[in-house]
Formats: structure tokens, sequence, C-alpha cells
């Protein structure tokens, strides 16, 4: 298993065994402390992505609250009150990264959204 892979299918489902209290916030610095220790692109090519995909005049300035903001369409605040919307959250910050996966090659570059895989 790839470390991305692990990411997406081992923390990011159970993201309470590495992170404790399982909250948007802190899964989502658990996951940009890994893209900074592993240093492959990859965070920089789902930024990216996000800001391609979520532009609606401006794009939120970082991934996490691109994401928020597809979760939760409208909504300017960042901080998630309960439990359900940080799970809603995370859920959707692994479908999309899993997505962005399968659209990077193994140097960590991405490919636009609308290019097939190699």
């Amino acid at each position: 298993m790839q470390p991305w892979e692990y990411m997406t299918d081992t923390v990011l489902a159970c993201p309470g065994m590495f992170v404790g209290r399982e909250t948007y916030e802190r899964v989502c610095s658990f996951v940009e402390g890994f893209g900074t220790a592993r240093d492959d692109g990859v965070l920089d090519g789902f930024r990216s992505r996000l800001g391609e995909k979520t532009a609606h005049g401006s794009s939120p300035p970082t991934w996490s609250a691109a994401l928020l903001a597809e979760v939760f369409p409208g909504r300017h605040a960042t901080t998630l009150h309960h439990p359900e919307e940080d799970a809603r959250a995370i859920a959707h910050l692994r479908t999309r990264l899993v997505e962005h996966l399968a659209h990077v090659d193994a140097s960590g570059r991405s490919e636009t959204w609308g290019d097939a895989p190699s």
C-alpha cells in the first residue's frame, strides 16, 4: 500500500485512532503534516485542483476551507460545532482526496481534471 493510500484507506477511515477527538480541524492538520513530511507535491496539486473546482469569483485560501465550501455551500464560518458536521466534512475530505490521488502520477504531479490517468 502506498503512503497516500494508507492515509485514505486507514487514517481517514478511522481518524480517531490517529488524532484523538475526530474533528475536521484535527484531521486536516494531520493530513497537512503528513503532506509536509512527504514533500511530494500531492497536497500542492490538491490545493490547485480544489481552487479550480470551487472558484465562484474567489476561491477559499486553503484546501480545507475549499472542501468546507463544497460541503456547506454559502456558509462563511469555518468552525464546525457538531460532531455530525465534522463527520460529514471528514468523509468529504476522504472522497475528494481519493479522487485527487486517482489523477496523481508516481512523482506526485497531478494531471488536470479532464485528463485521464496515464
